[in-house]
């Protein structure tokens, strides 16, 4: 929309430009496009256009203070001002579709169509051309064919007297805050009501002495014309406190993972002990409503009921005791007195009954037939949904008095490595191999950061990464601006999870994984036909960590420089025990492999979290001996006496590993993960 000046103390109207792409890309400035309702009772108006179903409408605001301090209303920058104008449409938009703003945006200013972000900031000019009467505009590209938008840019005057402030407010300043609510409703796709000939109050008016300050009935009703009404999640009612009582379970230990979008957990993982706040556990036996007798293990924080118990319930036949064996368990059997079920809980939150879920139980003793619990093992999965690419599922473990069948080891989970890219062999490539015993498959996340870089004080960046994932020979999955691609069916699912890029010129891929390794090669896209080059940051995300399936290597291939252009790796663990891992960093034997211009003489620091160096190594040989065994049984030895190795057993964290060249020199480099258990 854009605001355009009237003869009204100097102020203006809004009004908005246009763009359409495809079949052919068409850039239409200055069009006012309206189709009002005439003759209705309500006065908005629709252009015609709306953002997908699904769609986390990712704003890149770019801001800032624009000279001033802060505001009237105390907002510290006009960046937060327009926050909180995007957050309150979002109180009433239905199908899935979300205003997600980013502060201290990066990208390109006022490029013009195709820059891949969709940007709010100050500006002389309108992608070059002069605001005339205008106070603000907004910008749109749209699919010619579906009218679904594909990307606006929100572009204020930046001669205009800006603050934020509610009311009249002092002195001759506009306010800002009305004005951006205003623009975001272009965003969403709605029109001018006076401009129409309605006569009615509303943030949409065009004319700014006419804009309100909130949003009025007929913007609500404007936009859930548009998306249908939203529908705020159904509080979960506090349930009953599970009563304590029963044997005493001394020592007994669990262990959680959920999946992103699972509620109980909520994407996250948790040790069930005494450091968490749950000393020990009860187990109790109870008939159910069909006759069955329930096994429950209660953990009840600080011994303490209705602040937190997880429950996991089995039920068996009546009188029978639980029985090591794997127990297939369909939602069905839930009902079914023949055959065990499963329920994981957290009292105080959400339960979690699956579609399916498997146990296995082992090394279970009784005292006696039908008396107190002696020892159990019990590993379990509860898969809630099998949607494709977005699986929801709790997974997690439960151990009592079974020192030979301890909780599984840790995993590698995460890793993100930050290397020049350049062209041809300079390119980019990350690996990553799946192993998955039970062809259950994981979901995993690759994402691909430029622009976003810039905040944290990186310089060069790549400014439009493409990313192609290849499973052997054979491209599965490639992606442009991470909002677009084919590769991720809804961006709901990565703004669930919280790694939406900042700004569509990022790439990310998204799929569920079969056994076997995958590579990433990472470019930059290509203007006037010279393919891009900069600075990257490559990450690769396992988004199932219960699961069965594990990542035992990752790697990442690419130009290692000096100073701040070193090749820096950083890799995370989780679970519940130690990771055994073996970290390499390889450089001359890559000319073995065909690749030119190969670093010749690696060397290799591994630091923790607080950023303390853990481990160091040039050349290989001068590792201990017992860790050069280790090397060697896990044939990781290298093929050239100056590549580096660290082998470490490291407790659940974060870990970064920096790959430089001895005595400053450059080449290309490859950094390796590898799960050593």
């Amino acid at each position: 929309m854009r605001h355009e000046k009237n003869n009204v103390d100097g102020r203006s109207v809004l009004a908005w430009t246009a763009r359409y792409a495809a079949p052919a890309t068409v850039l239409v400035l200055l069009c006012v496009l309206i189709f009002g309702r005439s003759g209705s009772v309500t006065g908005f108006v629709l252009n015609g256009r709306k953002w997908p179903d699904n769609s986390a409408v990712v704003m890149s605001l770019q801001l800032g203070t624009n000279g001033q301090g802060t505001l009237q209303d105390g907002s510290a920058n006009f960046d937060v001002v327009a926050a909180q104008a995007a957050s309150v449409w979002n109180n009433f938009l239905g199908s899935n579709v979300r205003l997600i703003t980013t502060q201290n945006g990066v990208g390109p200013l006022g490029s013009g169509y195709p820059d891949g972000l969709n940007s709010v900031f100050f500006n002389d000019t309108v992608h070059g051309q002069g605001f005339g009467a205008a106070l603000a505009i907004t910008t749109t590209t749209f699919n010619k064919q579906t009218s679904m938008y594909l990307a606006v840019d929100m572009i204020f005057d930046r001669t205009v007297q800006w603050d934020s402030f509610r009311g009249q407010g002092s002195g001759t300043a506009l306010d800002f805050r009305r004005a951006a609510t205003h623009e975001f409703g272009h965003v969403l796709g709605l029109g001018h009501p006076d401009s129409a000939g309605q006569n009615v109050p509303a943030v949409m008016n065009g004319n700014y002495s006419a804009v309100s300050e909130t949003l009025q009935q007929d913007d609500i009703n404007g936009v859930q014309a548009i998306y249908g009404v939203f529908n705020a999640p159904t509080p979960t009612p506090t349930p009953t406190p599970v009563p304590l009582g029963g044997q005493t379970l001394a020592g007994a230990i669990a262990h959680i993972y959920s999946s992103p979008g699972e509620p109980v957990g909520h994407g996250a993982e948790a040790t069930i002990n005494a450091s968490s706040g749950y000393a020990g556990a009860v187990y109790r036996r109870e008939t159910d409503g069909v006759g069955r007798t329930l096994h429950r293990f209660i953990f009840a924080q600080n011994d303490v009921t209705g602040s937190g118990e997880w429950v996991f319930s089995f039920a068996l036949p009546a009188g029978q005791d639980l029985a090591d064996g794997t127990y297939d368990i369909a939602a069905a059997d839930q009902a079914n007195s023949l055959r065990p079920f499963l329920i994981a809980s957290l009292e105080s939150g959400h339960s979690t009954v699956g579609l399916s879920a498997q146990v296995v139980l082992q090394g279970v003793t009784y005292a006696s037939p039908g008396g107190d619990l002696s020892a159990v093992a019990a590993d379990f999965r509860i898969t809630q949904s099998t949607s494709g690419a977005n699986p929801k599922f709790l997974a997690g473990q439960l151990r009592f008095n079974t020192p030979a069948i301890p909780l599984p080891s840790a995993k590698i989970v995460n890793l993100s490595t930050r290397v020049f890219v350049g062209t041809d062999a300079a390119q980019a490539i990350a690996g990553f191999v799946l192993r998955d015993p039970f062809a259950v498959g994981k979901q995993a996340l690759v994402r691909v950061l430029g622009p976003a870089l810039v905040p944290n004080g990186v310089a060069g960046v790549l400014a439009d990464p493409v990313a192609n994932l290849y499973s052997g020979s054979t491209v599965i999955l490639s992606n442009n601006n991470w909002a677009e691609g084919i590769s991720i069916p809804s961006q709901a699912p990565i703004v669930q999870i919280g790694l939406e890029p900042p700004g569509q010129s990022e790439s990310v891929l998204l799929n569920r994984f079969n056994n076997g390794g995958y590579t990433a090669i990472v470019g930059g896209f290509p203007v006037d036909g010279v393919p891009g080059t900069g600075v990257a940051l490559l990450e690769v995300y396992d988004l199932e960590i219960g699961s069965a399936a594990s990542l035992i290597n990752v790697a990442t291939r690419g130009q290692v420089g000096t100073g701040a252009n070193v090749m820096i790796a950083g890799f995370v663990i989780q679970g519940p025990g130690t990771k055994k891992v073996i970290v390499r960093a390889i450089g001359p034997s890559l000319t073995a492999a065909g690749v030119s211009g190969a670093l010749q003489n690696p060397t290799l620091t591994l630091y923790d979290s607080a950023s303390q160096p853990i481990g160091q190594n040039d050349d290989y040989g001068q590792n201990t001996p017992a860790d050069l065994a280790a090397i060697v049984a896990k044939n990781l030895t290298p093929a050239d006496a100056r590549e580096s190795v660290i082998y470490k057993v490291l407790a659940p964290g974060a870990y970064t590993a920096i790959v430089s060249g001895v005595g400053s020199t450059t080449g290309i480099g490859l950094v390796e993960v590898y799960d050593a258990d």
